[in-house]
């Protein structure tokens, strides 16, 4: 895959980064393992996917039971953290950053700003999903 789209141009490489948007963020701002960061960036990606209608409950529930409980509420970040942390993240292209979704036929990259992730990390914190 890296070979294949070395400069992440053609989307094949950045499906690699599934989950690792908000990861990167909760690594830096709480101080935790990069694992631990990327299975809380794993189930925002799975909720933010099945609230946008992109999965399907069956498959929603299917892959939620791959990951362990990890609950945003715990974490030490706000939507404005989200803001600032991702501003120099380098795989940002403007406003925008690409992001991994799951969809019912697999993973889907899509350019989404930098508002809308902090107010879906803001959405779930609130909702506990």
């Amino acid at each position: 895959m890296v070979k294949s789209d070395p400069l992440e141009k053609k989307n094949i490489r950045t499906v690699l980064n599934l989950g690792h948007t908000l990861a990167h963020i909760i690594e830096l701002k709480n101080k935790i393992s990069h694992g631990e960061s990327v299975t809380y960036g794993l189930k925002f990606s799975l909720d933010w996917s099945f609230h946008n209608g992109k999965l399907s409950e069956k498959k929603y529930k299917k892959l939620s039971r791959l990951l362990p409980s990890k609950s945003l509420n715990r974490l030490n970040l706000k939507e404005k953290d989200i803001i600032e942390y991702v501003t120099f993240d380098k795989k940002r292209d403007g406003e925008k950053i690409n992001f991994v979704f799951i969809t019912d036929k697999g993973p889907q990259v899509s350019k989404v700003s930098f508002k809308s992730l902090a107010q879906e990390f803001s959405r779930q914190v609130s909702d506990k999903v």
